[in-house]
Parts: structure tokens; C-alpha cells; sequence
């Protein structure tokens, strides 16, 4: 594949990594895709062990931006009603306001749901804050992980190109 070519795959990752950050472009799914992209157009086992690096690195990273939060909202006493009403929120809110509804609408529908069960406007403002914490922790995880994929791609990628003459 020529420099050309690795450049615009190189683009299409980059344009991965601003969707881990905005829930409208599906991250480390279009990094992954436009890895395969060069893993088609290349010979070798090379390809296929960055492939199964990159496909266990997706699955890290796009598990642990949700698995994070839930856990920690569940260890923290949050019912599963309250997660629900976070996921309801989080699914409304991203239809209403594509780029942060995602967020806004799961911690509101988290502190409204903790509100009705607690009847405590404060305490459900500690749960959403909490919600929206953990979800940070979860995206950057999720960034780390698309990192290392792109790091891993160019490596091999640009690797094979310089070795080539």
C-alpha cells in the first residue's frame, strides 16, 4: 500500500478517535474498520495479528466506557430501575442533542431516577454527578484503547512500508 494510502487510513483512525470523545461517529469501530481496510491490501501474517491486537483492543474499549460506569453506579447503591432510567435518558438525550445528549440524557434520567427513590434532590444530584465521572473514566479508557490501536496499526503499517525500500 502506498504512503498515500496509509495517510488516508491514517485520517479515517484520527476521525475514529474524535468519535470516542463524540458519541456520533462510533469510535474504535471505524478505527477497527479502516485497519482492516489496510489488512486487505497487504500480504503477510503481519495484518493478521494486528488485526486480533486491534479487535481485543476494541472490545476493551468500547465495553469498558458503559461496564465502568454501571459497576460503579451499582456498587454505590443505585438499583437497576435507576440504570435504566439512565440508559432511557441516555438513548432520548442522543436524539435530542446528537453530540453531548448521550451524557446529558443518562445523568438526567439517572438523577431523576434516584430522586424518585430517594426523595432527595440532593442525593440524586450526587448520583448523576457520580454517573458522569465514571463515564469519563470509561471514555478514557476507551481513548487509551484507540490509541493503542493506532499505535499498534502504525507501527506495523508504516514499519512495512519503510522495510520495503
Amino acid at each position: 500500500m502506498s504512503a498515500g494510502g496509509l495517510l488516508l487510513i491514517l485520517l479515517v483512525m484520527f476521525v475514529g478517535m474524535a468519535g470516542v470523545l463524540l458519541p456520533v461517529i462510533p469510535g474504535v469501530i471505524l478505527i477497527w474498520a479502516a485497519a482492516l481496510v489496510w489488512a486487505l491490501q497487504v500480504e503477510g501474517t503481519l495484518r493478521w495479528v494486528v488485526m486480533v491486537l486491534l479487535t481485543l483492543l476494541a472490545i476493551v474499549g468500547a465495553v469498558a466506557k458503559y461496564l465502568v460506569a454501571t459497576k460503579k453506579m451499582s456498587a454505590e447503591g443505585a438499583t437497576t430501575r435507576t440504570l435504566l432510567m439512565g440508559l432511557a435518558g441516555a438513548v432520548v438525550g442522543f436524539f435530542l442533542l446528537p453530540f453531548f445528549g448521550l451524557l446529558l440524557g443518562g445523568a438526567i434520567g439517572v438523577y431523576v431516577g434516584e430522586w424518585v427513590r430517594l426523595q432527595s434532590p440532593s442525593r440524586a444530584w450526587w448520583a448523576a454527578k457520580r454517573l458522569l465521572i465514571s463515564l469519563g473514566w470509561g471514555i478514557l479508557i476507551e481513548f487509551g484503547a484507540a490509541s493503542a490501536m493506532i499505535a499498534i496499526w502504525a507501527v506495523a503499517a508504516f514499519g512495512k512500508l519503510w522495510a520495503q525500500g
